[in-house]
């Protein structure tokens, strides 16, 4: 598992995201070395819980800003994009965003060049 905020480098959590990075990177590579044998991918799910100490409520606003379809991405997108990965033989080396579009940047950045 990943992050969806991968795309966005923040530079508030530099260990976190370098880690993150390395793993995307890592899914790369591990997809090469085993080939054919296995397959290697990874899933990047935005937000799935409120921060620590928060409700639904701020779920709800933090997904309202960070990504382009207002939402957070339910567990059963997150779950279908792992039994695609499962079922799919001829994939292998992805990295499958299931997050609304929240690694796209926050909704503002998204339609800044949209706005009348």
């Amino acid at each position: 598992m990943l992050d969806a905020r991968l795309a966005l480098l923040d530079g508030e959590r530099p260990g976190y995201e370098l880690s993150k990075h390395a793993l995307a990177q890592q899914t790369l590579l591990a997809a090469k070395q085993p080939a054919p044998r296995v397959r290697v991918n990874a899933i990047s799910p935005g937000l799935v819980l409120p921060p620590p100490g928060a409700g639904k409520d701020e779920l709800t606003r933090l997904a309202f800003r960070r990504s382009p379809q207002r939402r957070t991405a339910p567990l059963d997108d997150i779950t279908a994009a792992l039994l695609f990965l499962e079922n799919t033989a001829s994939v292998t080396g992805q990295v499958i965003h299931v997050d609304a579009g929240e690694h796209l940047g926050t909704v503002e950045s998204v339609w800044a060049d949209r706005a009348p």
